[in-house]
């Protein structure tokens, strides 16, 4: 087995086999490994950000079961 240390995902609606790939490695770390994901795109806006429902389903809950979030608001720095 590989063990990941990061993933960068940029695009919206990923093809079959990498969203396969994605869920088991979700699935590989699940209560075993940290998760750090961090993301302009809003918390409520994630689900859907895959295009598989299932798959969209199977990652989010993985992802919402055990978590800890930070959100942050406010102006952003990077418009100076």
């Amino acid at each position: 087995m590989v063990h990941i240390n990061s993933i960068l995902l940029y695009q919206k609606n990923i093809k079959y086999n990498m969203q396969l790939t994605l869920l088991q490695i979700m699935e590989d770390r699940y209560k075993k490994y940290p998760i750090m994901i961090t993301s302009q795109l809003p918390v409520k806006e994630w689900h859907g950000y895959i295009g598989e429902p299932t798959i969209d389903d199977a990652i989010m809950d993985r992802l919402t079961a055990t978590n800890h979030r930070l959100e942050f608001k406010g102006k952003s720095l990077r418009k100076k």
